[in-house]
């Protein structure tokens, strides 16, 4: 999602789309993290170059962003008046930000979210399996999902789960989804351009 400052961005000039990053008034102002750090952020930009192709990212380039590396840190850089406006970034961070106070909104683009999926193995050779089935089956229990989603602002796949008033349904919202095969195989083609357009 994109996220910005409330005292740096005014109701009237908030972006609204992805697109809406492009404008020559975002020049220095936006924030975005690095895909070759997080897997959040590969996702993001897998999921917009199969939305907006490439040439997004190389005009988004153009209003010379600062980068971070890792998904959370474009909160800070945001609460901070740093930048204005993050790219990018786990919703989850922002709205755990803007509940400690901090200046901070979320947009939630209409041409879709890139959606991000954590998911949970255990390893073949875990010496105790059997308690790793118990702790995993826990962990996808209705009311540990409905803990994250209170306490951490998640969403989560559990049907039964109710989120907070303040953040949209998970229903809700246009989820921009991405392959993890493609992913994995276009993982150095997902750097190797990101590091053409922004240089680092």
């Amino acid at each position: 999602m994109i996220a910005y400052n409330t005292k740096l961005v005014s109701a009237g000039e908030v972006p609204k789309g992805w697109k809406d990053l492009l404008d020559p008034k975002w020049k220095g102002k936006l924030v975005t993290a690095h895909p070759g750090y997080s897997g959040v952020i590969a996702t993001h930009v897998l999921a917009l170059v199969h939305l907006h192709g490439w040439d997004y990212f190389k005009q988004l380039a153009q209003n010379r962003l600062m980068l971070v590396q890792s998904a959370v840190d474009p909160a800070g850089v945001v609460a901070s008046g740093e930048r204005s406006v993050a790219v990018n970034g786990g919703d989850y961070y922002y709205y755990q930000m803007k509940k400690k106070g901090n200046p901070i909104e979320v947009v939630y683009p209409k041409e879709g979210v890139p959606l991000v999926v954590s998911p949970t193995a255990i390893a073949s050779f875990a010496p105790h399996p059997n308690a790793a089935k118990l702790f995993t089956d826990f962990t996808f229990s209705r009311e540990l999902q409905q803990v994250m989603a209170d306490s951490e602002g998640l969403y989560t796949g559990h049907p039964e789960v109710k989120y907070p008033s303040d953040k949209p349904k998970l229903s809700e919202l246009k989820l921009l989804t991405v392959d993890a095969e493609e992913l994995e195989k276009r993982n150095e083609e997902i750097k190797n351009r990101f590091i053409e357009f922004f240089g680092a």
